[in-house]
């Protein structure tokens, strides 16, 4: 024994690597899953395929392509579906030119969140949301959204 701890790194299995072992699975490809997917443990696609199958399609169909790689354990949260909900309508508006601000942004973001939350559908009542200039930069990135146009609001636009 060379008295060495190694530390298992955790790695994060995308969501389009999920569906893909569920399609397999669903085919019937069960004991060949673990054999084309060397690089994932057994126990990691078991999870998948029993465990987390159906919380996976239900993430599956509230995403867009920025949201692919992140799944939140247990939940398809309402933050998340906001975000996929406002990065598409920056889009739109950003195709018929019309000029947004970050204040803008964050006060249809709020208007989007507060309409999920009050579905009937949605669970996560107790869940919030704070419109900050913080969630506002890290959304950008998440949603990469570098390219978007912002126009500054001068001192002048506020009269």
């Amino acid at each position: 024994m060379s008295g060495k701890i190694v530390k298992k790194t955790k790695s994060t299995v995308s969501l389009g690597k999920k569906l893909e072992i569920l399609r397999r699975f669903d085919a019937g490809e069960k004991a060949d899953i673990a054999r084309i997917l060397p690089s994932l443990p057994v126990t990691t696609i078991r999870s998948i395929c029993n465990r987390d199958a159906e919380k996976i399609r239900e993430a599956a169909k509230h995403t867009n392509s920025f949201m692919a790689q992140q799944i939140v354990k247990g939940k398809c949260s309402l933050i998340m579906l906001m975000e996929s909900l406002l990065s598409t309508w920056i889009k739109e508006q950003n195709q018929r030119k019309i000029p947004l601000s970050r204040t803008n942004i964050q006060e249809k973001a709020l208007s989007i969140f507060e309409e999920l939350k009050s579905k009937p559908e949605h669970v996560h009542k107790d869940e919030t949301f704070h419109e900050s200039r913080d969630w506002f930069q890290k959304f950008k990135s998440r949603a990469k959204l570098h390219n978007v146009a912002l126009k500054a609001i001068t001192d002048s636009s506020l009269c």
